[in-house]
């Protein structure tokens, strides 16, 4: 049945995603008994510490961090994400994510995918055995496309940063906030480690607006995911469907 096979195929879609959504409350439930590794310290009752090297204004850098991102979503590009993680029994993944406004492509490291050309959704996934593809559209409201790119989306930063900037104005006692330079699939990138009550999280932004590195997590237990490959070069067949495959549509939820 082509429904068994595609099932099969998302669940292991989705089970590579799984630890990239560990990643995602990392700003809200991670914890460690220190900061990240180059931030500065914080102690109890004290107010608002900002680390880096650059004389910016804390709160500019963040405005500037957050006014890339919103420009990349309109960019055209093509990315690799690898995840990790310190459970050594969760081997390295990778997803790659296309985007041409409107369109858009999220593909497994197992082949399977889910293809918005614009105006319809499909999920897709091949059977190993028969090697046939088999596809399911989905109406626009039960786009189930959209969980998945928010994991690998900069909104989580997006909306850290924006709190940031809050905090930093508001003088917040124990926030602890490290700007770093990094370089991810050969992207210079501005990195933000932020602290706070013994939670952290680490975000890393392209000087373009994509997401570069989100990670962090407790001592013995993190998780993280990063950009391994870049390219602005799609093309505009990566959003056909998969040739020779059946196509199934999912029936609209009243």
């Amino acid at each position: 049945m082509a429904h068994a096979s595609l099932d099969r195929g998302l669940r292991t879609l989705t089970a590579g995603a799984a630890l990239a959504l560990l990643g995602v409350g990392l700003a809200a439930c991670s914890s460690s008994s220190s900061s990240s590794a180059g931030s500065p310290t914080t102690a109890a009752g004290s107010a608002t510490t900002v680390g880096g090297s650059s004389s910016t204004d804390p709160a500019t850098q963040l405005k500037g961090l957050t006014s890339a991102i919103n420009s990349a979503k309109n960019m055209t590009f093509k990315v690799t994400y690898t995840t990790t993680s310190s459970d050594t029994s969760s081997a390295p993944s990778s997803v790659t994510l296309e985007q041409a406004p409107p369109k858009s492509l999220f593909t497994s490291n197992d082949g399977s995918s889910f293809i918005n050309n614009g105006t319809t959704t499909y999920a897709c996934s091949k059977d190993s055995s028969s090697g046939t593809t088999s596809c399911v559209s989905y109406p626009e409201a039960q786009n189930p496309m959209a969980s998945l790119l928010t994991l690998y989306s900069p909104t989580a930063a997006e909306a850290l940063f924006q709190t940031a900037e809050s905090e930093v104005a508001a003088k917040l006692a124990g926030i602890s906030i490290n700007f770093t330079s990094q370089t991810f699939a050969g992207q210079p990138s501005t990195c933000v480690t932020y602290s706070y009550a013994g939670s952290n999280a680490k975000y890393c932004v392209t000087k373009s607006g994509v997401l570069a590195y989100e990670g962090g997590g407790s001592s013995g237990n993190s998780s993280a995911f990063e950009l391994t490959a870049y390219s602005t070069s799609v093309s505009a067949s990566d959003f056909a469907l998969p040739t020779g495959a059946t196509v199934e549509t999912m029936p609209s939820i009243p």
